[in-house]
């Protein structure tokens, strides 16, 4: 049975990633798929029917076992009344009341509390705000570098997607670099002419080799291309065997980038693994976001670099 601990820290980095990814759709205008809005509903239920309960229940147990947050009653507690005092017979004995410091008392709870604002108390109370993953690669322990460099069999997970505005034409990718214990690292970059499969490429060689930098000796790829995955699994052998030819004797398309990859799995235990893309997997989702954005500020700074050399 997984640790308890260990599930709600997995609901809550899915959480952050969802969150993040629908502030990147927000803020560059790409409506968010809506499986993926699904997975983020569903996982705020489960992060609070888990601290509803106080973690007697499994996080993967049904969402009709918690109880919602409508059945609970948010009005002020009436304090008891006070007891009755005791009749005394004979002449009453005075003594004297001993000196108490008052106590701090907390400010009272509001009157009335929404459905909605308790929500969002309890969530506050266990998200924290996400910092850019953009400056999280920076706060990189240098301890941590240097234990990870010693360690034996250093696991590292890449997720990896490449976008182009036309195919060919403005493109951008984006990977995202995890390994256990440090924070998350996000790459992305463009170029002005290119094509979806270039980028797809570009994505995990930027991504295998910042793993492989970072100390990682075995790698779990993840993307939403065929033509990447299929290509490292089933036709690199055979390719390199025709000396870069295809079955039908063709060059084959971006080499370049096929020798790149070539050389960083040499030697290493890489697996790669295909997802589907738009289905709302929160990593991939993630950087599909950053990819389009990354291929549209291309794209908008290149037209940008036309016009002003027509004037």
């Amino acid at each position: 049975m997984p640790n308890r601990s260990d599930e709600l820290t997995r609901l809550m980095q899915r959480y952050r990633a969802l969150c993040e990814a629908t502030g990147i759709a927000r803020a560059n205008g790409i409506p968010l798929a809506a499986a993926a809005q699904n997975a983020l509903v569903d996982l705020e239920q489960r992060i609070l029917g888990f601290a509803e309960l106080g973690a007697s229940t499994s996080p993967h147990a049904p969402i009709t076992q918690t109880p919602p947050l409508s059945n609970l009653d948010l009005s002020p507690v009436s304090p008891p009344p006070p007891a009755p005092k005791p009749q005394l017979s004979g002449a009453p004995r005075i003594i004297p009341a001993p000196t108490v410091q008052p106590l701090a008392v907390p400010p009272a709870p509001p009157a009335q509390m929404t459905v909605s604002e308790g929500r969002r108390s309890l969530v506050s109370r266990l998200v924290r705000p996400a910092e850019p993953l953009s400056e999280m690669a920076n706060a990189v322990d240098p301890s941590c570098t240097e234990a990870a460099s010693n360690a034996k069999g250093l696991p590292a997970v890449v997720f990896t997607d490449g976008s182009a505005e036309g195919n060919p034409g403005p493109g951008g990718y984006c990977a995202l670099v995890r390994i256990p214990g440090r924070p998350d690292r996000e790459l992305s970059g463009g170029t002005a002419h290119t094509t979806n499969n270039k980028m797809e490429l570009t994505a995990a060689i930027v991504g295998l080799r910042t793993a492989i930098e970072a100390g990682a000796t075995e790698v779990t790829v993840y993307s939403d291309s065929e033509y990447l995955v299929k290509g490292m699994t089933d036709w690199l052998p055979g390719w390199k065997r025709k000396n870069w030819q295809t079955a039908g004797g063709q060059p084959v398309k971006n080499r370049e980038l096929w020798e790149q990859l070539a050389q960083l799995v040499d030697g290493r235990t890489v697996r790669w693994n295909w997802v589907k893309g738009h289905a709302g997997h929160p990593e991939n989702e993630h950087c599909d976001l950053v990819a389009t954005a990354a291929a549209r500020r291309v794209a908008k700074s290149h037209s940008t670099s036309n016009f002003d050399q027509e004037l």
